[in-house]
């Protein structure tokens, strides 16, 4: 089936909807035939062995990898082909395995730059607007937990603290999808509970649909309500975390690699 084919027919259902996604390097297909749908509210699990196309997925998602072929839908709205800080604007936010941060740059700088953007400012714009700014990075980080970071420098921050400050960033607009590539790496099993926590807390309530990378089960088990296993490149399965079995046989089937 064509692109225009499955915008009209197929490509309005779902808060987003991805269909028939593709993503060849070198002959090798990274990403193959991929298709699923987040719903409002939803939080999916993003899951399979290492090397089985999961954030070369959430690239081509955000934009910041352009597929080979496949549509992708986000209320009724096509995204294929637009640049990622179009997506942004339209309401997919992400973060990275490794925080993408200004170490120069105080964590509250950070959310400023965000608030001025999402109002269609630059850093020259009016000193209300900043102050606008500077007021609603504060409450954020505050509900984030770095409420003492405000005026510290980023390159500062610890691991689990620059994480927190990168889900702030992601959620300051708003978003109606929430991308996470592996939020707990480089993190404790306590730190990754407590910052999945977190996101649960600051998306309740505004429907905002999450899909995250995760290779250990007792983290899916306990924040998804959905998974997608990838293999490959390709779904091999998808379904209610229930679904997955005992947490032993989930790890040896779909986590591990």
């Amino acid at each position: 089936m064509r692109d225009e084919e499955v915008t009209r027919d197929r490509g309005t259902q779902g808060l987003l909807a991805v269909f028939g996604m593709s993503k060849t390097y070198s002959g090798v297909r990274a990403v193959d035939d991929v298709s699923f749908r987040l719903e409002p509210g939803e939080v999916c699990a993003l899951i399979g062995p290492n090397g089985a196309g999961k954030t070369t997925l959430l690239n081509l998602l955000s934009g910041h990898t352009r597929s080979d072929r496949g549509v992708v839908m986000l209320s009724g709205r096509r995204l294929s082909g637009i640049g990622p800080r179009q997506i942004w604007k339209f309401g997919v936010s992400r973060t990275f395995q490794v925080p993408a941060i200004f170490p120069s740059l105080t964590s509250s700088e950070h959310l400023e730059l965000v608030y001025l953007s999402c109002a269609g400012r630059t850093v020259l714009a009016s000193r209300a607007s900043r102050s606008f700014a500077r007021a609603a990075a504060g409450e954020l980080l505050a509900r984030v937990g770095l409420r003492g970071a405000q005026n510290r420098l980023a390159g500062g921050l610890t691991q689990s603290e620059r994480k927190r400050l990168e889900i702030a960033m992601a959620v300051a607009n708003e978003p109606k999808v929430l991308l996470l590539d592996e939020p707990g790496a480089g993190l404790t099993q306590d730190e990754t509970r407590s910052l999945m926590q977190l996101v649960v807390h600051l998306v309740g309530g505004c429907a905002t649909a999450v899909l995250f990378i995760e290779h250990n089960v007792t983290t899916v088990l306990a924040f998804a309500q959905r998974f997608i296993s990838l293999r490959e490149g390709r779904i091999v399965a998808q379904g209610p975390v229930a679904s997955l079995g005992t947490a032993q046989r989930a790890q040896d089937s779909y986590l591990a690699g």
